[in-house]
């Protein structure tokens, strides 16, 4: 086809960031004029869908490793692809995903101290959020608890477990007001060293057979 004279050729690079727009447009239902309407649109020249945030990913990849067997460091790298968030939200969001599974022994301790509920019985979006904000709580002293708590209610509605907002609102609020203390291990001794260190009792038996106490 014959271009005229004074008439900019589009680049391969436009073309392709062109098709890639609406690519996105129309996997979010978007088309004609309302394309235009978004204002995330146009801002950012592709995406009509609410972006994902630090914790919301940390949350997502949780659930899948908790709940689905998926491997950590396969399931982070992917969601956090996915996000793509900037390079402080992605590291803050890898600090809360491995410092839960970290420490999860010892956070679904807390949890079943303050639930009627077994951990095991809520659902796996509310009881990540939980153990993901506990751990900014106890473990972050650079999160102030007030915006762990907040987050945390509006991650609910987020992850569509609205009617849990209450709940999980009332289990972080409470450890809050006992001054952020694990609560009270009753069990025998490996059943206190789990929680104190998170560390599962069959492991801790076998270090302290070879290893004895001291060590």
């Amino acid at each position: 086809t014959a271009v005229q004279l004074g008439t900019a050729v589009p680049s391969d690079h436009a073309v392709w960031q062109k098709k890639r727009r609406l690519t996105h447009h129309q996997g979010a239902g978007c088309t004609g004029q309302d394309i235009h309407k978004h204002r995330n649109c146009r801002q950012k020249g592709y995406s009509t869908m609410p972006e994902m945030t630090a914790r919301q990913a940390a949350v997502q990849a949780l659930m899948r490793v908790n709940h689905e067997g998926g491997y950590s460091n396969l399931v982070l790298n992917e969601t956090l692809k996915k996000a793509q968030l900037s390079q402080t939200d992605a590291a803050f969001a890898s600090k809360l995903f491995y410092g839960a599974l970290e420490r999860r022994l010892t956070l679904d301790h807390i949890i079943s101290s303050y639930s009627k509920k077994p951990v095991a019985k809520l659902t796996p979006a509310v009881a990540d959020i939980l153990r993901m904000s506990l751990y900014q709580l106890l473990y972050l002293d650079s999160v102030p608890d007030s915006a762990a708590v907040n987050e945390a209610v509006k991650l609910t509605r987020q992850m569509k477990a609205a009617s849990a907002s209450g709940f999980v609102n009332a289990v972080l609020r409470s450890f809050i007001r006992d001054e952020k203390k694990i609560p009270t291990v009753r069990g025998n001794r490996l059943k206190k060293l789990e929680v104190q260190y998170s560390c599962p009792q069959w492991l801790i038996k076998i270090l302290l057979d070879s290893y004895g106490e001291q060590q």
